[in-house]
């Protein structure tokens, strides 16, 4: 190679701009929305939520153990539990909530709009009574709703309240995926940093391999980004920005390979060529850090000792 340091400067930052869409990833669950346009199962998906509405799968499930709700005649009358109503209204409250749905009624912008009805009767039982948080978006599978979630956990509540719905599904998901994953990274790296090194007496190798091996998962994940979220190859891909979320079991899948074939290829370089070079210098006995074998096939037949 005639000019190793500019096409190691070039190969660099060509996989520095390749990761750059990674600082904009959004994550997000999969649903029918993955599924090409012509699936069934993504047709009628779509129709039910265009002509239908999503408002109650989307929808958002506050429970409050141990408190049954009670009845009222109508919007003028008192509400017959002040303090699930105070409740209910501060969540409508809450930025990005369209309705709340309760025993006492169906609140909206802090106010109840509507008094209970006949079908009030399903938000308590022998256990509690839940209210339901209807969101402003159609894509509750998104940051958005993630962060809708975590609003609603942080009203104060009058006991007890269990936040659940698909927006508390995928914060939880985060949560537990976050809090686990740099455990996981360092174990990951430093079993890695220890083999090689035990593999090639070296520590600037394990320390290039996975510095490199992080700039290509990195590059991986931006095409990724790129690609199912960003959405520039639609006139040729078509719609692949399902909900315009990266689907972290993509990006895992597609990163594991490429994290062991870079490992790989970075720790098998240095035996080969520290045996050719000893071969090359003269010595008929295989150095303590290289193999027998490829010591032999690298091995000048002029060389003795």
């Amino acid at each position: 190679m005639r000019r190793p340091a500019l096409v190691s400067v070039g190969a660099l930052a060509l996989l520095v701009l390749l990761a750059a869409p990674v600082t904009q990833v959004r994550f997000g669950m999969y649903d029918d929305r993955i599924l090409p346009a012509s699936s069934p199962v993504a047709e009628t998906s779509q129709r039910l939520r265009a002509e239908f509405g999503s408002q109650w799968v989307d929808a958002a499930s506050v429970v409050l153990p141990g408190r049954p709700g009670a009845m009222s005649g109508s919007v003028a009358d008192p509400p017959a539990d002040p303090v699930l109503d105070a409740y209910a209204r501060r969540l409508a409250q809450v930025p990005g909530v369209r309705r709340v749905d309760a025993r006492t009624g169906t609140y909206r912008d802090g106010r109840r709009t509507a008094p209970p009805d006949a079908s009030s009767g399903r938000f308590a039982g022998a256990g509690g009574t839940w209210l339901s948080v209807i969101p402003d978006g159609d894509d509750p599978l998104s940051p958005q709703g993630s962060r809708l979630a975590a609003a609603l956990r942080a009203v104060p509540a009058p006991g007890p309240a269990l936040v659940g719905g698909p927006g508390a599904r995928l914060a939880d998901t985060e949560h537990v995926l976050a809090g686990r994953l740099p455990a996981v990274v360092g174990v990951t790296v430093l079993v890695t940093f220890v083999l090689l090194m035990a593999f090639t007496r070296s520590v600037l190798i394990p320390v290039k391999a996975l510095v490199l091996n992080a700039l290509g998962l990195a590059a991986t994940s931006g095409i990724l980004v790129a690609v199912f979220q960003q959405g520039p190859l639609a006139p040729l891909l078509g719609d692949v920005t399902a909900g315009r979320s990266a689907c972290r079991w993509i990006t895992r899948c597609s990163c594991s390979p490429a994290s062991s074939t870079n490992t790989g290829a970075a720790a098998t370089r240095r035996p080969r060529w520290r045996s050719a070079f000893s071969a090359r210098a003269g010595c008929s006995h295989p150095p303590p850090w290289s193999s027998r074998r490829s010591w032999r096939r690298s091995r000048s037949p002029r060389s003795s000792c």
